[in-house]
């Protein structure tokens, strides 16, 4: 516990504007690292590429084995109205069961769990067969360009590539999906891209006192309405289809018959599944208009207004595709469409094979912890650090192995975040049997 105390009180805080960040606080954590875990950094190759990557290595026995990853990251949102907490966001108090702070779930939480596996394994004289690679970054709030970016890159250079890659992305439910009673490992095997599109409307400037037909805002309005009222289409893709199949045994009645024989009923059940927000998000390609910006005086007609439109891709669409349905959607109306300038966008992450051995050690890893549990593959519809390794990777799963209610999720870049000391047991134990990994069982 005192571990992750520890990595609370560093703020590792990200924010977009670099010059708001505390760069000590990350090149801190990165020497934290080292002296909290000497077993395991002793058997590695570490290697700070910048204050916001850090990358070990754990030579494995057999050098011809692809090597496994496991990406984690330190930074963490920012702490607002820290007023309301319990406690102090980054006093990483032990209270009631729980440490409770900014980063205990979201993500240090998951990278004390996963380094005190290792360190623990290293002290008991484990060598994996396969190599393994912590790839460790400091920007996954921001993109994690200078994190999992640069340590992506020096990875292409030496030409690694994975057998599996395991990542933050979904969690162990707890009571969270309709019908279920089970834990669920929800273990994500896609994810989907993102877009922010920028709409510009022009209009007349001048006194508001004397208005033309159409004024910037007004246009914009109209076209953020538009948009609103034409939803991408509902789909089902492979692995929404896998999760659907693997949901449908835990049901009854109708229900059971319905998700059994989705094929037959595809339309009907996405429809009735698309009344859930947190479903149809799996269905479809999102658009959620998140900021508006027009005029500055009451008195002063705007020249122009903009407003941006948070897209989520399901796998299938493309960046260049949502730009072309907006364009021809909005056709005839004084209204520019474009990527947001300042803004990373990214294509959606195709599904990882279920019949992999990455999958194969990653769901015997979470029945080791969670015996009774069932395990769902799921498409992660929030952006992680996993789409800077891609191409490098045969496979990328993504579960925090903590077992979570929806309170516990609320708290996620919430007030009064906090993980249970059960939970942290659960991961190093989860983490303890995945850096273990199967190997000796492979023919």
């Amino acid at each position: 516990m005192e571990k992750l105390v520890r990595a609370v009180q560093m703020r590792t805080v990200s924010f977009s504007d670099a010059e708001k960040i505390d760069y000590r606080e990350f090149r801190k954590f990165q020497q934290f690292t080292e002296e909290a875990f000497p077993d395991l950094c002793g058997v590695c190759t570490v290697t700070s590429l910048n204050d916001m990557a850090l990358l070990l290595v754990w030579e494995g026995k057999d050098p011809k084995k692809k090597p496994t990853g496991f990406v984690a990251h330190y930074d963490v949102v920012p702490a607002e109205n820290d007023h309301l907490w319990n406690h102090p966001p980054f006093n990483g108090v032990i209270e009631d069961g729980y440490v409770w702070g900014r980063g205990t779930l979201d993500l240090k939480g998951f990278l004390i769990a996963l380094l005190e596996a290792g360190n623990q394994l290293a002290k008991e004289g484990f060598v994996p067969h396969r190599s393994i690679y912590f790839l460790l970054g400091g920007d996954e709030e921001t993109a994690g360009l200078h994190g999992a970016g640069r340590i992506s890159a020096l990875l292409k250079e030496k030409g690694v590539f994975f057998d599996a890659l395991y990542d933050e992305g979904s969690i162990v439910a707890s009571g969270m999906i309709p019908g279920v009673r089970k834990p669920a490992a929800v273990v994500g095997i896609a994810e989907k891209g993102q877009l922010t599109v920028l709409l510009k409307a022009r209009g007349a400037d001048g006194h508001a006192a004397r208005p033309p037909k159409g004024t910037a805002i007004g246009v914009l309005s109209r076209a953020v309405a538009k948009i609103e009222r034409n939803p991408f289409p509902l789909r089902l893709t492979p692995s929404v289809y896998q999760f659907v199949s693997c949901l449908a045994p835990l049901q009854a009645g109708i229900k059971r018959f319905l998700l059994s024989n989705i094929g037959l009923f595809k339309n009907f059940v996405m429809k009735q599944l698309a009344r859930d927000s947190d479903l149809a998000a799996l269905l479809r390609t999102t658009q959620a208009p998140t900021v508006i910006r027009g005029g500055d005086a009451d008195n002063v007609l705007p020249l122009h207004a903009e407003a941006l439109i948070n897209c989520r891709l399901l796998p299938g669409d493309t960046v260049a595709g949502v730009l072309q349905r907006y364009r021809r959607l909005l056709k005839g109306m004084d209204v520019e469409v474009s990527v947001a300038p300042g803004t990373r966008s990214t294509e959606a992450i195709p599904a990882s094979d279920c019949n992999s051995r990455g999958f194969r050690n990653l769901s015997a890893a979470l029945l080791s912890t969670y015996p009774d549990a069932v395990i769902l593959p799921y498409i992660v519809t929030v952006a992680t650090d996993s789409k800077h390794y891609t191409d490098i990777a045969g496979g990328i799963f993504r579960i925090m192995p903590f077992l979570i209610d929806s309170d516990e999720l609320s708290r996620i870049h919430g007030i009064n975040e906090r993980i249970s000391v059960d939970n942290l047991h659960r991961g190093i134990s989860h983490f303890k049997a995945l850096l273990q990994g199967g190997d000796d069982n492979e023919r």
